[in-house]
């Protein structure tokens, strides 16, 4: 009833797109591994480790790009994670340079999208929160400021826009980075009223939402 050859075809496409989403996601481990890795050197200040990582990023990610082609199923998931996770690395080595967030327009080394800007720009918040507790135990309210009002910028600017998904349940974390924040400012101001003392900064969450 049903002719043979249709089934036959079937299989063979479903086997190469399982055999191409494999080989996707496999590769892309070596974007996201690269990406983080470039972050934790950015941490460190090893700012020439840090490029190398994101030149890989761009190297591998834009050999993924050809591969999956347009077919938005394959970029969904592994791909469209291990960008959103170069947008971070970028997007904090950038801050780190100029006190700036980024423009989404700036990225043209890798394809990425608007979803995955956002969700880098949220998670660079985490980010700038580690560097102001570094800066915090150092005493240095100056730094810390800088970084408050940067990840403030983020807030007001990310409760403008009607997130999707996931990206939604990165809003509660960072509002909680920017009051974390905010009271590492207030004993500062404590600190140097009393001219001296211990300033207790706990650490920074990840700003993240699987």
């Amino acid at each position: 009833l049903i002719p043979p050859s249709t089934f036959s075809s079937l299989k063979a496409r479903y086997e190469a797109y399982d055999a191409l989403r494999e080989s996707v996601i496999k590769t892309c481990r070596e974007v996201q591994k690269s990406a983080k890795n470039a972050i934790f050197a950015l941490h460190r200040s090893d700012y020439a480790r840090a490029k190398s990582l994101l030149e890989t990023c761009e190297r591998v990610g834009n050999e993924v790009h050809a591969m999956i082609g347009g077919d938005e199923t394959l970029r969904q998931g592994s791909f469209s994670n291990s960008l959103e996770e170069y947008a971070e690395a970028a997007l904090f080595h950038s801050w780190l340079e100029s006190g700036e967030v980024r423009a989404f327009g700036s990225f043209a080394a890798l394809p990425i999208n608007e979803v995955e800007y956002l969700g880098g720009v949220c998670d660079l918040s985490g980010e700038v929160g580690r560097v102001a507790v570094v800066h915090g135990t150092k005493r240095d309210k100056g730094k810390v400021q800088g970084c408050l009002d940067t990840n403030l910028a983020i807030l007001m600017a990310l409760e403008e826009v009607q997130l999707p998904g996931k990206l939604g349940k990165k809003m509660d974390p960072l509002r909680q980075s920017v009051q974390k924040l905010e009271n590492v400012l207030y004993e500062l101001s404590l600190v140097e009223a009393k001219g001296g003392g211990t300033v207790t900064v706990e650490p920074m969450e990840e700003v993240r939402a699987e």
